[in-house]
């Protein structure tokens, strides 16, 4: 004969059990949640040639701009593309920032913030990193210094350095896993178009290269030049000419037009291929200026020595060559100190 209250303790300890086991089950969901990794669109690029060659200080991604902000050690923040509703994202110095549909990646070297610079630890916490948009979730693809760095169609390419002082470019799917060598030369390989990744030869020529970011075949695209930091659009290839002393050329259906007769050091291009923004260095009239392809105007932004040119959010930002100011141009409105806020942890 069962004790009085028998059935009762058995089913608590049942209802015990069954409580631990959906505790535990919903611990591992989320823990597989918080890993899985989504995928973005094929084809998603990351971030614009043009800013990736001025370090990627700036990124625009679904209505919002993550960039280094300047003012408070070159720590990670967002804003609104109308410059609005500040964030700060975590405290690391970023390059190269690029962003598809779920995560942003970026070169970290927090080896060159101020608060950090006499850690011994702060030179190995450089690398790639992967977070979610808020901050979330960080996590490290590379553990060492690396240079540009680029996302495309759900990988990420970079500048991998090694002891002898040579540089190469690596790949690595963005959950961390097949790392490949892909190019043996020591190149930025920033301009994602149509399915290939180009760049310019810098060992053996200075010819315009590109490769599959899947085979990581590779194939000459212009020979006999110096296609120096080209952008690829679907009119044609932009570049500076090296040989040519520093003008801003288009390739296009076989022939070559000079845009901008000036000496250039660095430049950029909007979305929409009409206005090209590019610093004129070693001349008596240095300064940032803008080319109207459509107008087939050029006019000074503002004069003396720039650097870091970026486009996002339909503004132009660029450095001072000291980097103690940063510039925001926008067509319509002009020009202005950009000033952002310096938030608290």
């Amino acid at each position: 004969m069962a004790k009085k209250g028998s059935g009762k303790n058995r089913l608590g300890a049942v209802l015990i059990i069954l409580f631990f086991i959906v505790v535990i089950g919903g611990g591992f969901t989320y823990n597989y949640l918080s890993k899985r990794i989504v995928l973005s669109k094929p084809g998603t690029v990351g971030n614009t040639a043009g800013n990736l060659y001025n370090l990627g200080l700036f990124c625009e991604s679904d209505g919002r701009i993550f960039f280094s902000n300047y003012r408070d050690d070159h720590t990670l923040y967002s804003m609104k593309s109308d410059m609005t509703d500040f964030k700060r994202i975590n405290d690391d110095y970023p390059r190269y920032i690029n962003a598809d549909d779920n995560y942003i990646y970026y070169s970290r070297m927090n080896n060159l913030k101020e608060a950090g610079a006499e850690s011994i630890f702060t030179f190995y916490a450089n690398g790639v990193f992967r977070a979610k948009k808020n901050g979330k979730a960080l996590t490290m693809l590379h553990n060492k210094p690396v240079g540009s760095v680029l996302v495309y169609d759900n990988k990420v390419f970079y500048q991998n350095y090694v002891k002898d002082g040579k540089i190469s470019i690596k790949k690595v799917s963005i959950d961390g896993q097949g790392l490949t060598d892909v190019v043996d030369d020591e190149v930025v390989a920033c301009a994602a178009f149509n399915g290939r990744i180009y760049y310019t030869g810098f060992k053996s020529d200075h010819d315009l290269h590109s490769f599959s970011p899947d085979s990581g075949a590779t194939r000459v695209e212009l020979e006999g030049g110096s296609y120096y930091n080209a952008i690829v659009r679907s009119e044609g290839i932009y570049y500076i000419d090296t040989l040519d002393h520093y003008k801003i050329k288009l390739y296009s259906s076989g022939e070559t037009k000079t845009l901008v007769d000036k000496k250039v050091s660095a430049y950029n291009i909007t979305e929409d291929s009409r206005y090209i923004y590019y610093q004129v260095d070693g001349t008596d009239a240095d300064g940032l200026y803008v080319y109207d392809r459509i107008a087939d105007t050029n006019s000074v932004i503002r004069e003396g020595s720039y650097k870091w040119i970026n486009i996002a959010g339909g503004y132009c930002f660029f450095y001072s060559s000291d980097e103690a100011n940063v510039y925001a141009y926008k067509q319509g409105s002009g020009l202005s100190l950009f000033v952002p806020p310096v938030l608290s942890k």
